[in-house]
């Protein structure tokens, strides 16, 4: 009696090649998932420095830094009639859904957005948020707006990242 062996593979060989393409799979995502974030956080690092030298200019014509609510709660009219020259992509954070700026009142944004918070002192020496309102509680005007401090949130490893005036400190 002669036997013959049809042709194919195992259920064994099967599987197999499933858990290897799956292996595979993990690490590329895994890798590729690194990339991306480096890629962003570059990109929010970039975004910060270019804002920063905008306000540093900001500051030499004008003697102060913009309030909070000139860059936090507007859209990019002010933005861009007041910081010419600045590509005004570097308000908006990698992953950033909304229009207008990411720039939002939080000392702990998220990934995809920024902060920006000014600071004057007030006649008590506290240092307080240069805000409208804030000035106008302590009779105060925008040419007290002395420092700030902008941050921004690593995709890699979470942790927020600071960067300061030059000045005020």
């Amino acid at each position: 009696m002669i036997i013959t062996r049809t042709k194919g593979f195992t259920i064994v060989e099967l599987l197999i090649v499933i858990v290897v393409i799956a292996i595979l799979a993990a690490i590329t995502v895994l890798a590729f998932n690194g990339v991306t974030a480096r890629a962003n956080d570059a990109e929010r690092q970039t975004d910060i420095k270019n804002v920063s030298k905008a306000l540093a200019q900001f500051r030499v014509l004008n003697q102060h830094y913009p309030r909070y609510d000139d860059i936090v709660q507007n859209t990019q009219t002010w933005i861009r009639a007041n910081l010419p020259g600045i590509n005004a992509d570097a308000f908006i954070a990698p992953g950033w859904t909304t229009d207008g700026n990411s720039f939002i009142a939080s000392t702990g944004p998220g990934i995809s957005a920024y902060s920006y918070r000014p600071y004057f002192t007030n006649g008590s020496g506290v240092q307080t948020l240069c805000s409208q309102s804030q000035l106008n509680l302590a009779s105060m005007t925008v040419e007290s707006c002395d420092r700030y401090e902008l941050r921004w949130r690593s995709e890699q490893d979470n942790s927020v990242k600071l960067l300061r005036s030059r000045w005020g400190w």
